[in-house]
């Protein structure tokens, strides 16, 4: 195996590497480690709410994790087998719950959002017998078969086709099934191990996890090998570390691999070259690491089993493992609200108000401003306290900003003519006008106007005074003027 410095590792998280030499089948091979890394718990034991060992993880688009979860005596409630889904803020749902499957080992998802739970048990280690098939779940929650007869399966992984490739530990190999079920033929057979987890590469190159126990009882079994399968069916050992039992296999944005070295508590970081990183299965020290999985932003996260870097099972995120991930921001985003607001009645519901909110993170990207009271939202008349509350993309959260918004009944609309002039061959004239006002609250309401209309109104120019009250009391009052000339004098 070649040995290739990897320039990821020169930063303030990773700058003490050392190099070991490892001798494996009679060849010297060469890795690096650095076991810089940060991890903080995600959720562990009772908390998370499953019971046995976590095997496998996966993530959905949303980047909601999800744990198959099969039996130990751990005595937490409920027991495996059976599958959790836990959202990026920590809250967890039962996905596929106690009594539906034999026993579980790997998860996947198709581009339609389904998710598919391999009923194998691996090599089995005190587990319940499994059922042998891959079940369905819809994004509904509904559970059905899809592929039966399957001798102990264990990993999953879906190509670009969606065409899903299943591991038969006992079988030693890996098949290939259609999206409708139908079986599309041997990717690969004869494996010296049994294949646990497998993961496929942009190029369509498979990638296969061989765990020792599959073969143990031929005596030609490694169990330290990550094979490689292409589209030809050509396999090749693409690395073999020396220590044993892979486990999990996953695949980040840039190409590198990671696999979990389960009984040698490690786990490997895989350039496409083949030269790799080791890291400590629990970051913080050697852990039995299980299932992994990498969200959107590049976090590794790591099931481990409990009594080394944990007290119990967990599953921890791990930052530093995939190049370019750090660990979140523990600062508060900076939330900003507009000050106190008055607006008039639009309707007798109210007025529809929109206001502005900001909040940025200590990098000034965006943060999520949620409130009380949507802006653009109904506003009824009186005050209303609007709080509002921003969170990062680190899932840290501002403290509560208010203010408040009043609308209140205004005055009656008062509606009055425009001034204007009548001529008249007499000493005055009788002159006609409408005043109207209507109100939000009241609706129409009476005008008062002084002098009013029908009067005669003397030769010259007269100020007509007007007000109107609502059933609040609120006054609007507002003028014209008339001109009245005679006959014989010009306009004007």
């Amino acid at each position: 195996m070649p040995f290739k410095f990897d320039p990821n590792l020169l930063s303030s998280k990773a700058i003490l590497i050392t190099f070991f030499v490892l001798f494996s089948s009679g060849s010297v091979v060469f890795a690096q480690s650095s076991g810089q890394c940060t991890a903080n718990v995600f959720v562990e034991g009772t908390i998370a709410g499953f019971g046995g060992t976590a095997v496998m993880l996966t993530m959905d688009a949303q980047d909601n994790l999800y744990i198959a979860d099969n039996v130990n005596n751990a005595g937490a409630l409920p027991q495996g087998p059976l599958v959790f889904k836990v959202t990026p803020q920590g809250a967890i749902s039962l996905i596929v719950p106690p009594g539906e499957l034999g026993d579980v080992t790997g998860l996947a998802f198709d581009a339609q959002g389904n998710l598919y739970v391999a009923d194998g048990n691996g090599n089995g280690n005190g587990q319940p017998q499994p059922k042998n098939m891959v079940w369905k779940v819809s994004p509904s929650g509904v559970i059905t078969p899809f592929i039966s007869g399957v001798n102990n399966p264990t990993g999953l992984a879906f190509d670009e086709a969606q065409n899903l490739y299943v591991a038969s530990f006992n079988d030693q190999a890996v098949y290939k099934y259609s999206l409708a079920g139908a079986f599309l033929g041997v990717v690969t057979s004869g494996l010296p191990d049994g294949p646990y987890g497998i993961a496929l590469d942009a190029a369509g190159n498979l990638f296969v996890a061989g765990f020792a126990a599959g073969g143990a009882a031929s005596g030609n079994a490694f169990g330290t090998r990550i094979y490689k399968v292409t589209p030809q069916g050509e396999r090749s050992v693409f690395v073999d570390p020396g220590f044993p039992d892979p486990h999990s296999l996953v695949f980040d944005q840039q190409g590198y691999l990671y696999a979990s070295y389960y009984n040698s508590l490690k786990i490997l970081r895989i350039a496409p070259d083949g030269s790799y990183t080791v890291f400590p299965g629990g970051c913080s020290g050697d852990d039995a690491a299980n299932g992994l999985a990498i969200d959107s932003n590049g976090t590794l996260y790591a099931v481990v089993n409990g009594g080394r870097t944990t007290a119990q099972q967990a599953v921890l995120k791990i930052y530093g493992v995939v190049p370019g991930s750090s660990p979140p921001s523990t600062s508060f985003p900076r939330l900003t609200v507009p000050g106190n607001m008055l607006f008039a009645a639009e309707s007798p519901s109210g007025s529809v108000v929109n206001y502005n909110t900001t909040a940025v993170d200590e990098n000034f990207a965006s943060a999520t401003v949620t409130c009380s009271h949507p802006s653009g939202s109904i506003f009824p008349i009186g005050t209303t306290q609007i709080t509002c509350t921003a969170v990062d993309g680190s899932g840290n959260f501002s403290a509560p900003a208010t203010f408040h918004i009043t609308v209140v009944d205004g005055p009656p609309n008062l509606f009055l003519p425009s001034d204007f002039e009548i001529g008249t061959s007499s000493a005055g004239a009788q002159v006609l006008y409408v005043a109207l006002a209507d109100d939000t609250l009241s609706g129409p309401v009476p005008v008062q106007c002084s002098p009013a209309s029908g009067v005669i109104f003397p030769i010259g120019n007269t100020t007509v005074n007007c007000s109107a009250t609502d059933g609040a009391g609120n006054t609007a009052s507002g003028s014209f003027n008339i001109h009245v000339f005679t006959s014989t004098q010009s306009d004007g």
